[in-house]
């Protein structure tokens, strides 16, 4: 039999490279950076709808009748629609950054990448659609919200984030796991 430290399976994952990423202040920080970007990714992504709706008249999106209203209405759908599936293509891009700047093991920078990828897309989806949420308004003579929106659907959007959050985490493995490759 041979010992931990002479195991043919170098690349093994364990216990003490997960303890290691929530001890080691330099490996926690990139779990924070990569929480961080997708977060803010989420913020930025929410708040398309109120340029849409607010700033300009956008015939390549929307015809001219349209008002800012409508305008925001159908752009914040959009958002709700993509935001599961942009937040781990970015988890995706942030892995492969993160594993191709750190000069850590890559065993402890996939442990950050993924937790922090988890994490990130979990909150990107929640923020993102919360302020989207936020841009709907009644509309009048349209289909769509006529009375009154209804209310922000908090139980749903949270079951979306956490299987968009396994998804990115996912990505983000496979992201820091090339991007190591390629320092």
């Amino acid at each position: 039999m041979s010992t931990p430290e002479n195991s043919p399976y170098d690349d093994v994952v364990t216990l003490r490279d997960i303890a290691a990423v929530f001890t080691g202040e330099g490996l926690l920080r990139q779990l924070a950076v990569v929480a961080g970007l997708l977060t803010v990714g989420g913020v930025v992504f929410g708040l398309v709808p109120v340029l849409y709706g607010e700033f300009g008249n956008h015939l390549f999106l929307y015809p001219s009748e349209f008002g800012p209203q409508l305008r925001q209405n159908l752009t914040a759908l959009i958002v709700f629609n993509y935001a599961p599936y942009l937040a781990p293509a970015l988890a995706c891009v942030v892995g492969v950054a993160l594993g191709a700047r750190t000069a850590a093991n890559h065993r402890t920078v996939a442990v950050s990448a993924v937790t922090g990828a988890f994490v990130g897309c979990l909150l990107f989806v929640l923020v993102s659609s919360a302020l989207a949420h936020s841009q709907f308004g009644i509309v009048e003579n349209f289909i769509g919200f006529r009375d009154e929106v209804p209310p922000y659907n908090t139980a749903s959007h949270l079951v979306n984030g956490l299987l968009t959050g396994i998804v990115g985490a996912v990505s983000a493995l496979g992201g820091s796991l090339a991007g190591s490759l390629m320092r």
